[in-house]
Parts: C-alpha cells; structure tokens; sequence
C-alpha cells in the first residue's frame, strides 16, 4: 500500500495534493508503531530516487485517530459519478493499473 501511496500523487509538495491545496491538504503518512515506521521510512527511501525534489510527506507516529464522517467511507464506490471521483479519483486507480467502478 505504501508504495502505491507515493504514485497517487506528488509527495514533492508541501503545499498539498492536487487538487486541492493547503495544510489541510498535505500528504500525510500516521505508522501506527515502531515496524510500520520503518517500513514507511525504508518505502520513502526508495521512492525518494524517482523524484527531483526532496519528498516532503510528513511522517509521523500515529496518535487518537477519528473515522471519516459517514458519507467519506467508501466515496468512490458510494459516488460514481461525482466529478472528483471521475475526473481524480478513477484517473489515479488507473494510473496505479486497478479497476476503476
């Protein structure tokens, strides 16, 4: 899954993923434990030579975690035709080589 995560988008920018843009938005890793963040930090060193620019995802230990809201779970499959979800969403799963609904 990690190293699918650093081809979904561009983990170069601080700013956010496209599209949309701004602290909320950053790319974001939470290992959850010591393994896990090895794991993340071995798949970023990796991952690091495939791009120009130093990666800027924050990593960090995974603290109280909160489940999406209702309507975010499962969002692609609940909402098809949704213009994020057909215009984003189904182009990374494909870029990724994964059906798209």
């Amino acid at each position: 899954l990690i190293d699918y995560f650093w081809k979904t988008h561009d983990p170069t920018n601080p700013d956010g993923v496209a599209p949309d843009f701004g602290q909320p938005y950053r790319s974001t890793i939470l290992p959850a434990g010591e393994e896990q963040m090895r794991d993340v930090l071995a798949s970023k060193g990796a991952a690091q030579r495939e791009f120009d620019k130093p990666i800027e995802t924050v990593i960090k230990p995974l603290g109280k975690f909160y489940d999406a809201e209702e309507y975010h779970q499962d969002y692609v499959k609940k909402n098809p035709s949704n213009p994020y979800v057909r215009g984003v969403a189904n182009a990374k799963l494909k870029k990724l080589g994964l059906q798209v609904q």
